[in-house]
């Protein structure tokens, strides 16, 4: 068991996850009336000590992996208490004299009884492993002794479905699959309201660009045509110069730096939009493994159809995740096509532009650089393209929930 680190649920806390690990992958006794679903422990600590730790790079990670092995020892050491409470409920329902309904109810509530009782404990221990810890390492590194760790350690939602026999299927894996569903068609339906706000962002941003770029080509081919006299400073720096240019539409350099800015805004809103939508497709991945891990000992039609219809959903996820990294790598490119554009205008801004480097240099470059994938167009096209991926997973999930809740009646 290794540190993994991602985005959990089971805490009240934000912060940085270090370490979450599954109870069933440490357990030895597999249980023949039992599914267990859930049972996800995690621990984490705040993000201010989590990036001291990371900023530490001779005796930080250390400490990490200290409080990692902590936890794993902790999980490893708890096991036994829950195989204990499992191995109870198999043999009575496995001994001569099987116990009635009344009995068996109990029974069933005796055992979420022990296992609420067990989660609590090693809740309580993962919890302060990371304070024990920190606290020991701070007194022998006075320069944190300022900063106090906050710590939380969680257990994502977990279920117990009680089999009617060893082979049986689990009478609460549908029941349990519709919540599954349901939470990775919300998921879904989040990702193409993100995607929504991605498209309308790159669109913006193709305006803005789209003047920019007819602005300074303007700017150029007066350059080309009458010669870098009809450009004079004195003319530029003043609220308009159309009168120089013969343009009526040719806005001021405080509007071509104003639009420059706003370009780089859009653009940095549409790479924030698409980390969004990637962390939202990871955590539906997340989602499905859960779906198909409480469907692996089911053997039934709806099963098989269940497990057909997510292994195409898992193909338009993994789809969306890599559009949403490549909407990413477009912003990176559209950033450096900014950068020349900014430059063009800082450049004509000069007491003595360089004219020759501004018309003969830095405009070509951006017209190459936006052949190459930087135009904002190329981007709003892949956004589109984004959006039916989405809107695709939403069909197929519903597809998934629908047959799910067929088998539940």
């Amino acid at each position: 068991m290794g540190l993994r680190r991602l985005h959990a649920t089971g805490v009240a806390m934000s912060g940085t996850v270090i370490w979450s690990y599954s109870l069933q992958k440490v357990m030895s006794y597999k249980p023949k009336a039992i599914q267990l679903k859930g049972f996800e422990f995690s621990m984490r600590i705040d993000d201010l000590t989590a990036n001291l730790m990371a900023k530490d790079p001779h005796d930080g990670p250390r400490q990490q992996q200290f409080m990692v092995d902590d936890a794993n020892d902790a999980l490893r050491k708890k096991a036994p208490v829950f195989e204990t409470a499992l191995k109870k409920y198999d043999a009575a329902l496995t001994s001569k004299e099987p116990p009635d309904q009344k009995e068996l109810k109990q029974l069933q509530a005796e055992l979420r009884a022990d296992l609420d009782k067990a989660c609590h404990e090693l809740r309580y221990q993962l919890n302060q492993i990371p304070i024990r810890r920190w606290k020991a390492w701070v007194a022998t590194r006075k320069e944190y002794s300022k900063y106090k760790l906050v710590a939380a350690a969680g257990v994502g939602a977990s279920t117990v479905g009680f089999v009617a026999s060893a082979v049986g299927v689990a009478s609460g894996l549908f029941t349990g699959g519709v919540t599954l569903v349901l939470g990775i068609i919300g998921l879904f339906r989040s990702i193409v309201s993100v995607v929504q706000k991605l498209d309308k962002l790159w669109q913006e941003a193709e305006d803005v660009q789209r003047l920019l770029v007819a602005s300074t080509n303007n700017i150029k081919n007066i350059y080309d045509t009458k010669g870098r006299q009809a450009l004079a400073v004195h003319s530029l720096a003043q609220a308009s110069f159309n009168a120089v240019l013969g343009s009526s539409c040719m806005p001021s350099l405080d509007a071509l730096q104003s639009n420059s800015k706003l370009w780089l805004n859009k653009l940095q809103g549409i790479d924030v939009a698409a980390g969004e939508a990637a962390a939202l497709a990871v955590k539906s991945l997340d989602e499905t493994e859960k779906l198909e891990k409480a469907l692996q000992t089911v053997k039934s039609k709806e099963a098989d159809k269940i497990r057909g219809e997510l292994d195409k959903l898992r193909k338009l996820i993994h789809k969306n995740l890599d559009s949403c990294h490549a909407q990413s790598a477009r912003c990176n490119k559209g950033r450096e096509l900014h950068a020349i554009y900014d430059a063009i205008i800082q450049n004509l801004r000069k007491e003595q532009p360089m004219w020759g480097f501004i018309f003969d240099k830095l405009i070509p470059a951006a017209s190459g650089l936006a052949l190459t994938g930087a135009s904002a167009h190329q981007g709003l096209l892949a956004a589109h393209d984004l959006l039916q991926v989405a809107e695709q997973c939403i069909a197929i999930g519903a597809g998934v929930g629908k047959v799910v809740k067929d088998a539940v009646n």
